[in-house]
C-alpha cells in the first residue's frame, strides 16, 4: 500500500471512530437577563452535567423575548436535542398573552433545581408602600413573566394605578430604578439585598419574612402569597434517554457547592431529589392549574 492510500485508509479510520464516539449535543435554552444569578445557576448546571457524565455534551443558549416564548419556541423549533430553562413565567405567559406563548400541552417538566424565590417591590423614590397609596406609579415588569403577575396582582389588592414599563430582565430594571429613571420594579429579593442601603424594598411575595424584608400579606396585600418563584427544566418530546440521563445524573448536579450557595444567595431552596416521571408530570399539572387559578382574568393580550 503507497503512503497516499496509507493516509487516506487512516484518515477514514479516524472520522469512523470520532463519528462512533462523538457526543450528541443538547442545548438547554435560557430566556432571561445573562447578568443575573439565575442565568449563573443554569450555565453551573451545563458545567455540571458535562463534568458529571459523558454521554451527552451539554451547550448553553440565550434566547430572550417575550417573557420566555422566544426561548421556549426555540426548543419547540430545535433541530436535535433542546430543552428549556426557566422559571414560573413560563406557566404564566401563555395565560397572559395566549395569542404570542408558547403552547404548555408540547412540553413536561424534568426537574425542578431552586424552589419558592420571593418576588420584591424596589424602589429609591419611595420607602414604604403606604407613599404610593393612590398614585399613579411606573413599574418596571417582564411581560408575561410572574414579575408582571405580581405588579398587577399588587395592583388590584391595594388599588393604585400602575404603568408597567417592559424589560427582558429584571438587572436593566433594577439599574434604572438605583439610576432614579424608574420608579419602583419587581425583582427578587435578592437582587435588592445586593443594593442594600441604596434601595429600599417595598415589600415580598410569599409569607415568610426576611430581615430586609416585610412579606405584601403581612402589610394586608393577600393575593401575592403563593406569587414566588421556582427553577425547573423543561422538556418537549425530545429524546427519552437525554431525560433519563439527566434524572440519573441531576442528584450529583445539585451537590454543586456553586449552584446551592446561588440558590441560597436568591433566598431559594435547592431541590433535594429529582423527581420520578409519574411525580413529574403531576408537578408540571399542578403548576399548569395553580398558574391559571393566579392569573385569572388578566388577559393582556388575546
Amino acid at each position: 500500500m503507497n503512503l497516499i492510500k496509507i493516509i487516506a485508509a487512516a484518515a477514514l479510520t479516524s472520522s469512523v471512530s470520532m463519528g462512533v464516539n462523538a457526543q450528541p449535543m443538547a442545548h438547554i435554552y435560557w430566556p432571561f437577563s445573562l447578568a443575573s444569578t439565575h442565568a449563573a445557576m443554569v450555565r453551573t448546571i451545563v458545567e455540571e452535567l458535562n463534568r458529571v457524565q459523558s454521554d451527552y455534551r451539554y451547550v448553553f443558549q440565550h434566547r430572550p423575548g417575550a417573557g420566555g416564548s422566544i426561548a421556549a419556541n426555540a426548543v419547540l423549533n430545535h433541530q436535535g436535542l433542546a430543552l428549556l430553562a426557566g422559571t414560573s413565567s413560563f406557566f404564566i405567559r401563555p395565560n397572559l398573552y395566549p395569542a404570542a406563548s408558547h403552547d404548555l400541552s408540547k412540553f413536561s417538566t424534568i426537574i425542578s433545581y431552586c424552589t419558592n424565590q420571593p418576588l420584591a417591590l424596589v424602589s429609591t423614590k419611595y420607602t414604604n408602600l403606604a407613599e404610593i397609596q393612590n398614585k399613579s406609579i411606573n413599574i418596571g415588569v417582564i411581560p408575561g413573566s410572574i414579575t408582571h403577575l405580581t405588579a398587577i396582582q399588587y395592583s388590584r389588592s391595594n388599588r393604585i394605578d400602575i404603568n408597567p414599563v417592559y424589560y427582558q430582565g429584571t438587572p436593566e430594571m433594577t439599574n434604572d430604578v438605583l439610576g432614579g429613571h424608574l420608579d419602583v420594579a419587581v425583582d427578587f429579593l435578592s437582587s435588592a439585598t445586593q443594593f442594600t442601603g441604596k434601595i429600599n424594598v417595598l415589600g415580598i411575595s410569599g409569607n415568610k419574612e426576611f430581615p430586609n424584608g416585610r412579606t405584601l400579606q403581612s402589610q394586608g396585600i393577600p393575593n401575592v402569597v403563593g406569587t414566588h418563584s421556582n427553577f425547573l427544566i423543561y422538556a418537549n418530546d425530545t429524546d427519552p434517554k437525554l431525560i433519563e440521563s439527566i434524572r440519573q445524573h441531576l442528584p450529583n448536579v445539585l451537590k454543586s457547592k456553586k449552584l446551592q450557595d446561588d440558590c441560597e444567595r436568591e433566598h431559594g431552596s435547592i431541590a433535594t431529589k429529582t423527581p420520578s416521571t409519574s411525580e413529574a408530570a403531576a408537578l408540571y399539572n399542578d403548576q399548569v392549574i395553580f398558574w391559571r387559578s393566579q392569573s385569572q382574568g388578566l388577559v393582556i393580550e388575546k
